[in-house]
């Protein structure tokens, strides 16, 4: 049984490590104080591709760092590695027990602005390959250069006013019921994305248009917000903005509504027609949902601070 769910703005903010960083560092990221951190030729991004199923995945670990989190039965958008990548050569290992009728297939890839794509090593497991016993496979590959580091990021008092200047323009945003300016402010972030994760852009647009349903919605009130009570710390190579004392920054009210159930199982039986009319009536349950918002992340985009995209694309 699912329980009923608190829907937070932004759902990403919570998400484990499906994805684990959206912003994706940079090979060639630069200090807040410059310019921009516009895509250059040499900029490198690196995935994990899971297609098909295991029953479970039980760890995918890359270089000691285990990039699942948890077991999984399968990964619907890949897995932002960066991170984990090391110059020379690099270690993957894939804990699984076969899916009796699907394959699994793990792959390692660079991207660069485009997204230009290049597949660096793959892993195929046949459909029942481990016999209802849990296996281990390692794949290696070589990387040379690695991404750099995130770079120490100095504010000048200009960047932490144009900063702030947004937090107080996303919160109008939320209380206006604004859809238009809170899609624009992720504008710039949004097609940013689009040259290297494109499947994280589409899906963050599906969580946004859902959650700006729930914003339009009558009975949704924000609470008061006061920007004297956020502070700015750096996350990666972007700014975050976070309330002082780590409670949610923003938030609406409590409401209760009647939702479609996230998981739904699939009955192909001879008994499935006879149940038709009490399976229709599981298709909705209720759900307190409210708008919340955690943190905001900040980086500069041709030489104007955007609001980023959360961590977890």
């Amino acid at each position: 049984m699912f329980r009923p769910l608190t829907i937070a703005l932004l759902l990403f903010l919570a998400m484990p490590v499906f994805a684990q960083d959206s912003g994706m560092p940079s090979t060639q990221t630069t200090a807040a104080s410059q310019d921009d951190d516009n895509d250059q030729n040499s900029d490198e991004y690196y995935f994990l591709l899971v297609q098909g199923k295991g029953m479970p995945v039980k760890s995918i670990v890359l270089n000691g760092v285990n990039v699942l989190g948890g077991s999984v039965v399968s990964v619907s958008l890949p897995i932002n590695v960066t991170r984990q990548i090391k110059q020379g050569l690099n270690k993957l290992t894939v804990d699984f027990v076969s899916h009796e009728n699907e394959g699994l297939v793990t792959i390692m890839e660079r991207r660069r602005p485009g997204p230009k794509k290049l597949e660096l090593a793959r892993l195929a497991v046949n459909p029942n390959e481990s016999q209802g016993k849990q296996l281990s496979r390692e794949l290696a590959f070589n990387v040379d250069p690695a991404p750099v580091a995130p770079m120490k990021i100095d504010l000048t008092q200009t960047d932490e006013k144009q900063i702030l200047d947004l937090v107080n323009e996303y919160y109008g945003a939320l209380k206006d019921k604004d859809a238009g300016r809170l899609r624009a402010l992720y504008g710039p972030a949004l097609r940013k994305e689009q040259k290297i994760f494109p499947e994280g852009a589409r899906f963050f647009n599906k969580i946004l248009t859902k959650e700006i349903a729930l914003m339009r919605r009558n009975e949704i009130k924000m609470e008061p917000f006061n920007i004297e009570d956020v502070m700015l710390e750096q996350e990666e190579d972007k700014i975050k903005v976070v309330r002082k004392d780590r409670k949610p920054m923003m938030q609406s009210n409590e409401i209760e509504l009647s939702i479609e159930p996230i998981f739904s199982e699939v009955k192909a039986n001879g008994k499935a027609e006879a149940k038709k009319e009490k399976e229709k009536e599981k298709e909705t349950q209720q759900a307190k949902q409210r708008l919340v918002t955690t943190k905001l992340l900040f980086r500069k985009l041709d030489g104007k601070w955007c609001i980023a995209l959360p961590q977890g694309v």
